[in-house]
């Protein structure tokens, strides 16, 4: 029997299903069109997927629905989704649950069924630029127009807790684009704003252009952002992440702390501890016949499956707290580390710290907006 403190409070849902695959777009989907007849044996496999690990939930404090684009499925089907979810876990007082959403699939319908619901409380809205020609080179289906209406909608229904995604590195009009955001920002009053530096694929033809951008130009953009939305009072909290006061993704903060989640779906990822004690990260299968197969003759439907031993453990939980301005608490890392270890890991430290890539405390390492800009280079120093 596990104890409560390693049962699950987390759960990430994966609904692979788009119109149109954005060029940049790593995530697993498949065009809704072509897999309409699989939509329905997809949501029982979900359902039936949970209930497999109902065992190791407890109390739900956060829920997010992603993608693909969960808001271009059929309504009936994602209200049945909903209705089951409601049926089956137990929520917390409080709890978060996010639903990712496209410009193009936000209807009165989509809205609707939502609402009814009652469960979701939050809404991540896939923008990525206010520019028609850079979403065009992007692949994306919307325009301008469609996303601020869009968002209009949303707020007409009453939501106030919502995201926007946005990317850096499309343009190298750095002016143009803080504009863009600084009107965005006077005109919404969204809660959260995540801003993604784009990772352009050499072997995609469609990305190519944005390969030309200058390394300083996307620096610049960073940095430019990061004054813009602090002075308007949005924290800085993660690396890509700014949000209003207490209106964190708590959801991505579970997966920062190196909390526990499920993951349900095709490609999803889960992280739980096993009744034995082990911990054991998974990944399902990136097939949609296959996951769908898999659950319903209740075979196992890992593509990917690790048990994270002491050192792994350690290392995750480094490189995960200092994408955070939380950063990496000193006295909780030392009592999980051997002498040895926590000493060559103070001389890292020191030498980041005199480069002006973090601030060290009694208790605490947090980034700078250096550290931020670098975060990968100052994860692979302290690694052990």
């Amino acid at each position: 029997m596990i104890s409560l403190s390693d049962r699950v409070n987390s759960i990430y849902i994966h609904i692979p299903f788009c119109r149109e695959r954005c060029h940049y777009c790593d995530f697993y989907s498949s065009r809704i069109g072509e897999n309409n007849s699989l939509i329905k044996p997809y949501i029982e496999a979900i359902k039936k997927e949970l209930i497999r690990y109902q065992y190791y939930c407890d109390k739900i404090k956060t829920i997010y629905v992603g993608g693909g684009t969960p808001s271009v499925i059929p309504h009936n089907y994602l209200a049945d989704l909903l209705n089951f979810l409601s049926r089956e876990l137990t929520f917390e007082k409080g709890y978060e649950f996010t639903i990712e959403a496209n410009p193009e699939s936000i209807t009165r319908e989509f809205l609707n069924v939502i609402c009814e619901s009652n469960l979701i409380n939050r809404i991540s809205l896939g923008i990525q630029s206010l520019n028609d020609g850079i979403l065009k080179r992007l692949g994306r289906i919307h325009n301008r127009e469609r996303a601020l209406k869009g968002l209009e909608s949303i707020f007409s229904t009453g939501f106030k807790n919502i995201n926007v995604d946005f990317l850096i590195g499309v343009t190298d009009d750095t002016d143009d684009f803080i504009q863009e955001i600084i009107t965005f920002t006077k005109n919404f009053p969204v809660t959260h704003i995540s801003a993604y530096i784009l990772t352009a694929d050499r072997k995609k033809e469609e990305l190519k252009e944005f390969l030309c951008i200058n390394e300083d130009t996307i620096t610049e953009q960073y940095i430019k952002l990061h004054n813009i939305l602090t002075e308007k009072g949005f924290v800085h909290y993660e690396v890509s992440n700014y949000s209003r006061p207490s209106f964190e993704s708590r959801h991505n903060i579970n997966y920062w702390q190196n909390g526990l989640y499920l993951g349900l779906g095709a490609s999803a990822a889960g992280y739980i501890i096993y009744k034995n004690g082990d911990r054991i990260r998974y990944k399902n299968i990136s097939d949609l016949k296959r996951y769908i197969i898999g659950i319903s003759q209740n075979n196992e439907v890992y593509e990917e499956y690790e048990h994270i031993d002491r050192r792994k453990y350690l290392n995750e939980a480094i490189m995960l707290a200092l994408r955070t301005i939380e950063g990496i608490n000193l006295p909780r890392i030392r009592d999980k580390m051997t002498e040895q270890e926590f000493d060559l890991f103070l001389k890292k430290m020191e030498n980041l710290q005199k480069d002006g890539y973090i601030l060290v405390s009694d208790s605490r390492i947090t980034p700078t907006l250096k550290g931020f800009l670098f975060n990968n280079y100052i994860i692979r120093e302290l690694l052990l």
